[in-house]
């Protein structure tokens, strides 16, 4: 699904859940949305694609920020220094 530049900041804030399409049938598409469909020039998040019995649905999450990666990698880079010193 090509979103073209579509920024979902919004829908990640509140949690919204939205119905894309409806089908009669599901046949030929796999249990897992994600492995049939995949967002396209999507700004500042992630799609995550689920069938919601006949109904195609899409929810956001956020990218993390690199500063919140660098976080976690210190806490893991601590904890590994600390677990050595034990042995």
């Amino acid at each position: 699904m090509d979103f073209s530049g579509f920024d979902p900041t919004v829908f990640i804030e509140d949690g919204t859940v939205l119905e894309l399409i409806t089908a009669n049938a599901l046949e030929g598409f796999s249990e897992d949305a994600n492995d049939d469909f995949a967002a396209k020039n999507l700004l500042n998040g992630f799609a995550d694609f689920e069938w919601a019995g006949n109904t195609l649905t899409v929810s956001f999450s956020a990218v993390p920020e690199p500063a919140a990666i660098a976080a976690i990698l210190g806490a893991v880079a601590l904890v590994s220094a600390a677990f050595r010193r034990r042995k």
